[in-house]
């Protein structure tokens, strides 16, 4: 496996008395000339403390190396991590090159912020992944809820709430291990690297716990393959409201996609023209619209529902797949937020072909046509 061994949590090295804060994961995207970017940090220690945050400093961790060049502080006002060299919550193209990656192998690594006080006192400790990629490798996306589990409701319950999943093999949809596994075997005999990333909107307070169901869970020995945990920064209480009350949820998804993928590619040198997203899966015409929003192409986009029966968005007509990227195009050219592409009803009238489930042997021949 790439990457270093990484544990679930560096609990080992933590003091018991030390509080535990949240942590989301962290990629870096590196062309073939070393140039390098990542995407922001994003963790929360306010949660489990209350410190005077103006007077914490940060230190970065990776593979239980400290990187002095990456010291930071909070910011007193939003809690985030800023690195002091260019105060902003991305390191440069040069520090990630000459610190980072220096320590950091190729795959999955293990992160760790901690913050410290004025005396370097540890106060808290946020744990997370810190993924390095190539640029030429492309992104399958996978939501959570719903996705990977048979629905919304057990999801959190089992894997948050309890650890009912190790027990409860209701609570995923069946195949879904194996399905992954043999997708990114079958990338690999096309010479295509494919990395998977779980996009949730489940909170930044819940990063630890569902970074745990993904790194533990299986099926008939077979795991989850590793990849990034991508969420949404606010509280519990704001991923609520925006599901909720405002019903745009759909517009963070998106957000994630483009600030935390394409963009990131972008910065490493890929074209404007092109995207490192090859497919997604989700569970709600939401995550759809996010998908295409965030650039995935239509007929590359899957759903699937309670019985683990799994659509795809394969019919020509009401524009096709070109109209999703024109309307993205003229989206990107303006500073208005970003709209859905297409009504819930429009999608419905393009859903085509149906699969029996993950392991439905005619599901994997169809998603190898995306590589």
């Amino acid at each position: 496996m790439e990457g270093s061994p990484c544990l679930i949590s560096l609990a080992c090295c933590t003091p018991s008395s030390t509080a535990m804060g949240e942590a989301f994961d962290v990629v870096i995207v590196v062309d073939s000339i070393a140039s390098a970017t990542s995407t922001p940090a994003c963790c929360d220690f306010t949660a489990r403390f209350k410190p005077s945050l103006s007077h914490c400093k940060i230190q970065i961790v990776v593979n239980d190396k400290r990187i002095p060049s990456l010291d930071g502080c909070l910011d007193p006002k939003t809690g985030d991590v800023r690195f002091i060299h260019s105060n902003t919550t991305k390191p440069s193209p040069e520090l990630l090159r000459e610190a980072v990656l220096s320590v950091a192998s190729k795959g999955r690594n293990c992160l760790q912020y901690q913050a410290l006080t004025k005396e370097d006192e540890i106060l808290s400790i946020a744990d997370a992944h810190l993924f390095v990629w190539e640029l030429t490798d492309k992104v399958f996306v996978s939501d959570i809820d719903g996705t990977l589990t048979t629905s919304n409701l057990r999801g959190i319950v089992n894997t948050v709430m309890t650890d009912n999943f190790q027990q409860d093999a209701s609570t995923l949809h069946h195949g879904i291990c194996n399905f992954y596994e043999n997708f990114l075997q079958a990338a690999d005999q096309h010479n295509v690297t494919v990395r998977l990333v779980y996009l949730t909107s489940r909170p930044l307070e819940l990063a630890s716990v569902t970074r745990r169901f993904l790194t533990t869970v299986a099926q008939n020995g077979v795991e989850l393959p590793a990849g990034p945990l991508v969420g949404h920064p606010g509280t519990l209480m704001d991923v609520l409201n925006s599901e909720l009350f405002k019903r745009d949820i759909h517009r963070h998804k998106a957000d994630r996609l483009m600030r935390f993928l394409r963009l990131v590619y972008a910065g490493a040198g890929a074209t404007a023209d092109s995207s490192p997203l090859v497919g997604a899966i989700g569970n709600t015409m939401t995550d759809t619209t996010a998908y295409e929003m965030g650039g995935v192409p239509l007929n590359h986009i899957y759903l699937i529902d309670p019985s683990s029966r799994i659509r795809c968005f394969d019919t020509q007509g009401l524009g096709g797949a070109s109209h999703g990227e024109e309307q993205r195009r003229k989206q990107s050219k303006t500073a208005s937020p970003m709209r859905p592409i297409r009504s819930h009803r429009s999608y419905k009238r393009l859903m085509n072909t149906t699969f029996e489930g993950y392991d439905d042997p005619s599901f994997l021949d169809h998603a190898r046509r995306m590589l």
